[in-house]
């Protein structure tokens, strides 16, 4: 991330929650599953080039909120791929966000 702070308050709103844990400074780490973290930290060098997919049980849930909270996505439906929601974070990095095919009863 470019900006620490700005960075931090956009995942706050696209998760929902504050981060779990902050092992230092200008770091973040949201627990999402029992195996699955999202970290963020301040590292302008890199910042823009992250691509992160997410399952979800109920993504529809998850759309819900986040259309309520004013999160800009945009949509992919790709045939037989699960649909997608796909974000842009505040530096450009790539967010996906899937319907789990396991929990969607298909």
């Amino acid at each position: 991330m470019a900006n620490y702070a700005v960075a931090y308050d956009w995942y706050v709103v696209l998760l929902g929650r504050r981060a779990d844990m902050f092992p230092r400074d200008n770091e973040a780490v949201w627990r999402l599953a029992r195996d699955g973290s999202i970290f963020v930290v301040q590292d302008a060098l890199r910042a823009g080039n992250g691509l992160v997919t997410i399952a979800f049980d109920d993504l529809d849930a998850h759309e819900a909120r986040l259309r309520a909270v004013g999160v800009a996505f945009t949509e992919q439906t790709d045939g037989s791929a699960p649909r997608c929601l796909v974000f842009k974070d505040v530096d450009g990095n790539t967010l996906k966000f899937f319907q789990d095919p396991a929990q969607s009863g298909t």
